[in-house]
């Protein structure tokens, strides 16, 4: 792998072989990162980063940090990335009040000015009536909040710049365990978090100021959770959204395999396994790859799905 250094000018430096690097890639951030160590060299400032494979770029994206380091252990030079997604979370939105926009236009003002040109959403015309862009609502804020409404799911970016709703088309899930992605793996973990699960969401009567249960989570309620958030009425709409996303956070498996393994977080995935046995339903919820004088690792995180 080659990783280069781009100065605003466009000047092209090479860093070298890294000391470390770790990538990590997550169906639940827009902007996918990059922490690396090298060898110091004297560098001019860097605005951008990018990695080839060969000749195929595998991330390119904004230089947050860069750091130099001198030692008695040695002279370095650290380095902090996001993808390009992250100026949509950078960038704060112009209020404005729309009226039954289309996706299009929405995309047109929140996403194409930072140089998004791609996109895929389901078919269909939506409606979802008034839409307001308040002050302090990032970039990424608005166009996440626009397909929570119109198509109740969260938006990704699937392979550094295509806003997408969905699943990732594809034949079959991808198979972890000993049928599949699984022999000569590292490490398997499975991690219960019961903390994360909420049984019962509460929403305030406009009306009357009062708390009401609105939404439950029936097997959470069976299994003894007793846990619940209140949200205001603004917050009516996301209500299954956290019960949801707080069931997906409480149950995890993670695999750890050797080399470089191009999987896109959102992808469909199951598990056949001697351990775990099989677990159908889940979705590819991160990728992190690591890179240091051991080789190379990637380090697969599962979630369920829906």
């Amino acid at each position: 792998m080659t990783f280069e250094g781009i100065t605003a000018t466009g000047k092209v430096y090479s860093l070298g072989n890294p000391l470390s690097v770790h990538i990590t890639k997550g169906a639940g951030a827009p902007a996918d990162e990059l922490v690396g160590e090298f060898s110091w060299s004297n560098l001019p400032p860097l605005y951008r980063l990018r990695v080839l494979d060969g000749e195929k770029i595998i991330f390119y994206g904004l230089l947050d940090v860069q750091q130099e380091r001198h030692s008695t252990k040695g002279d370095f030079v650290g380095v902090e990335v996001r993808s390009m997604a992250a100026l949509l979370l950078d960038n704060e939105a112009v209020p404005q009040m729309y009226y039954s926009p289309p996706f299009s236009t929405v995309f047109s003002r929140h996403a194409a000015p930072y140089g998004f040109t791609q996109y895929q959403v389901p078919y269909g015309a939506v409606k979802i009536g008034d839409f307001t862009v308040t002050k302090g609502m990032s970039e990424w804020q608005v166009l996440e909040s626009f397909c929570r409404r119109a198509w109740n799911a969260v938006p990704t970016m699937q392979d550094g710049d295509v806003f997408t709703i969905g699943k990732i088309e594809e034949e079959a899930p991808i198979v972890f365990g000993d049928l599949g992605l699984g022999q000569g793996c590292l490490s398997r973990t499975r991690t219960r978090r019961e903390h994360e699960r909420i049984s019962e969401v509460l929403t305030r009567n406009p009306q009357n100021g009062r708390f009401t249960v609105s939404y439950k989570e029936e097997q959470a309620l069976r299994d003894g959770i007793r846990r619940r958030r209140c949200m205001g009425t603004s917050q009516t709409a996301d209500g299954r959204h956290v019960l949801d996303n707080a069931r997906r956070k409480s149950l995890e498996y993670t695999w750890v395999l050797p080399g470089w393994l191009n999987i896109q977080p959102g992808r469909n995935a199951e598990i056949n396994d001697r351990y775990f046995g099989h677990v159908e339903s889940l979705t590819v919820w991160s990728v992190k790859y690591s890179l240091d004088a051991a080789g190379m690792v990637c380090s697969v995180t599962l979630r369920q799905s829906g």
